[in-house]
């Protein structure tokens, strides 16, 4: 969402600032994630439950960026440096985990190592199986002082450059969202590291003697095989960069087709292909048809 954008000619030389906010969530999932609720445990009796792999980056955060572009007759090119102030981040790193299942009993034994990062404007407690330590309250200064952070600081840099081949035919290629996030507000760290055993509950002993089910302490007990307790340490996550590379020929005076290649770095790298062809309806509408593979 743009909340301010000022752009500025100088003959062939153009300046730009902007206050811009971000809200930008990014998942890789292995594929056992989604197929072990449709099929069940029972698929993979005497197998393994693969969900390493698994990676998050949940974030929000404003940008301040300052931007230079100069046009001349065949190329175009520019950049802008962009300060970053994060609000909230919640993130995953080095993510192995693995869940035996047992030969006809079906019981799970699992091995986790995977490290969730939270920065934000209210403070987590350490101790996840403790549960008289609660979740910080938020009240209206702090949310004033989150809208104003600049605790979690930034940079990331846009590259860009264009180049006219004929009166029809047009090249261009950008770098974008080369920078980091450094998250330090309320920084809370968690090591899910060990082995787990869940080998059922017998549920029916307390439903015919009418008592209730204390699933609490059941969870409180899986979580506490493999959850260490917390840290506070401050960490830096990277945006996803993407480098575009584009071309766009004019067909007829108001039609255009192009091409886009896309390629950008969340886990791995990543890219796709989209192209499209679009038709200018006068001066103020513009129709389009694309397709991404």
């Amino acid at each position: 969402i743009d909340l301010f954008s000022i752009r500025i000619k100088a003959r062939n030389h153009y300046f730009s600032f902007n206050i811009t906010e971000h809200a930008e969530f990014n998942m890789a999932y292995p594929k056992d994630l989604l197929t072990f609720p449709i099929k069940g445990n029972a698929a993979y009796e005497g197998g393994t439950i693969d969900l390493s792999g698994l990676k998050i980056n949940l974030s929000e955060y404003r940008e301040y960026g300052i931007g230079y572009t100069r046009e001349e007759k065949k190329w175009q090119f520019g950049g802008k440096v962009k300060f970053l102030f994060g609000h909230a981040n919640v993130s995953t790193r080095n993510s192995d985990i693995t869940i035996d299942v047992e030969n006809e009993t079906l019981n799970h034994y699992a091995n986790a190592q995977m490290e969730v990062n939270y920065a934000g404007p209210v403070s987590l407690p350490l101790d996840l199986t403790d549960s008289t330590q609660e979740v910080g309250e938020l009240n209206d200064e702090d949310i004033v002082n989150a809208v104003f952070n600049r605790k979690n600081w930034g940079l990331a840099f846009d590259l860009g450059a264009g180049y006219n081949f004929n009166d029809r035919l047009h090249f261009s290629a950008a770098l974008l969202n080369l920078g980091f996030i450094r998250w330090t507000q309320n920084a809370t760290n968690y090591q899910f590291k060990g082995d787990a055993a869940v080998t059922g509950v017998d549920v029916l002993p307390s439903i015919i003697e009418g008592n209730d089910i204390d699933s609490d302490s059941i969870v409180d007990q899986w979580v506490g095989d493999v959850v260490s307790e917390g840290v506070n340490k401050s960490y830096s996550t990277r945006l996803v960069y993407q480098v575009n590379l584009a071309a766009r020929y004019k067909l007829l005076k108001t039609t255009h087709v192009y091409a886009l290649y896309n390629v950008y770095q969340f886990r791995r790298v990543r890219t796709g292909l989209t192209l499209g062809i679009s038709h200018d309806i006068r001066r103020a509408f513009s129709v389009a048809v694309t397709n991404t593979t």
